[in-house]
Protein backbone atom coordinates (compact mmCIF):
# COMPACT_ATOMS: atom_id res chain seq x y z
CA UNK A 1 0.00 0.00 0.00
CA UNK A 2 2.68 2.49 -0.98
CA UNK A 3 0.26 5.25 -2.04
CA UNK A 4 -2.30 5.07 0.76
CA UNK A 5 -1.16 8.40 2.29
CA UNK A 6 -1.07 10.32 -1.03
CA UNK A 7 -3.50 13.18 -1.51
CA UNK A 8 -6.57 12.45 -3.65
CA UNK A 9 -5.80 8.70 -3.69
CA UNK A 10 -8.92 6.53 -3.61
CA UNK A 11 -9.61 2.83 -3.93
CA UNK A 12 -10.74 1.65 -7.34
CA UNK A 13 -13.85 -0.04 -5.90
CA UNK A 14 -17.07 1.63 -7.09
CA UNK A 15 -18.52 1.44 -3.56
CA UNK A 16 -15.74 3.54 -2.03
CA UNK A 17 -15.68 6.59 -4.30
CA UNK A 18 -17.10 8.93 -1.65
CA UNK A 19 -14.88 11.70 -0.33
CA UNK A 20 -11.89 13.48 -1.76
CA UNK A 21 -9.14 11.08 -0.73
CA UNK A 22 -7.57 13.53 1.71
CA UNK A 23 -8.21 11.89 5.10
CA UNK A 24 -5.05 9.79 5.40
CA UNK A 25 -2.89 12.53 3.88
CA UNK A 26 -4.19 14.93 6.54
CA UNK A 27 -3.65 12.32 9.27
CA UNK A 28 -0.04 11.84 8.14
CA UNK A 29 0.55 15.60 8.11
CA UNK A 30 -0.80 16.01 11.66
CA UNK A 31 1.23 13.08 13.00
CA UNK A 32 4.43 14.30 11.33
CA UNK A 33 3.91 17.84 12.69
CA UNK A 34 3.97 16.24 16.14
CA UNK A 35 7.26 14.46 15.31
CA UNK A 36 5.52 11.11 15.03
CA UNK A 37 5.16 8.41 12.41
CA UNK A 38 2.21 6.66 10.82
CA UNK A 39 2.27 3.54 8.68
CA UNK A 40 0.01 0.71 7.64
CA UNK A 41 0.18 -3.06 7.50
CA UNK A 42 -2.09 -5.43 5.61
CA UNK A 43 -2.19 -9.16 4.94
CA UNK A 44 -3.43 -8.43 1.41
CA UNK A 45 -6.36 -7.30 -0.64
CA UNK A 46 -9.76 -7.65 1.04
CA UNK A 47 -7.98 -8.43 4.34
CA UNK A 48 -8.32 -5.03 6.00
CA UNK A 49 -5.50 -2.90 7.31
CA UNK A 50 -3.86 -1.88 10.55
CA UNK A 51 -2.70 1.70 10.97
CA UNK A 52 0.11 2.32 13.45
CA UNK A 53 0.56 5.84 14.83
CA UNK A 54 3.56 6.59 17.03
CA UNK A 55 3.88 9.90 18.85
CA UNK A 56 6.70 10.95 21.17
CA UNK A 57 5.97 11.07 24.88
CA UNK A 58 5.65 14.48 26.50
CA UNK A 59 7.06 15.41 29.87
CA UNK A 60 4.88 17.31 32.29
CA UNK A 61 6.09 20.26 34.36
CA UNK A 62 7.44 18.00 37.13
CA UNK A 63 9.47 15.98 34.63
CA UNK A 64 7.56 12.71 34.81
CA UNK A 65 6.58 11.19 31.47
CA UNK A 66 3.06 10.42 30.42
CA UNK A 67 2.50 6.70 30.19
CA UNK A 68 2.37 5.11 26.78
CA UNK A 69 -1.15 4.18 25.75
CA UNK A 70 -2.12 1.48 23.32
CA UNK A 71 -5.36 1.63 21.41
CA UNK A 72 -6.66 -1.17 19.25
CA UNK A 73 -9.67 -0.71 17.07
CA UNK A 74 -11.27 -3.14 14.69
CA UNK A 75 -13.80 -2.35 12.02
CA UNK A 76 -16.07 -5.00 10.62
CA UNK A 77 -18.37 -4.82 7.66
Amino acid sequence: MPYVFDRFRQAQDANTTKGLGLGLAIARHIVERHNGTIHTESAGEEQGATFIVRLPLLEDVKGSSYRQRTCQSGLSQ
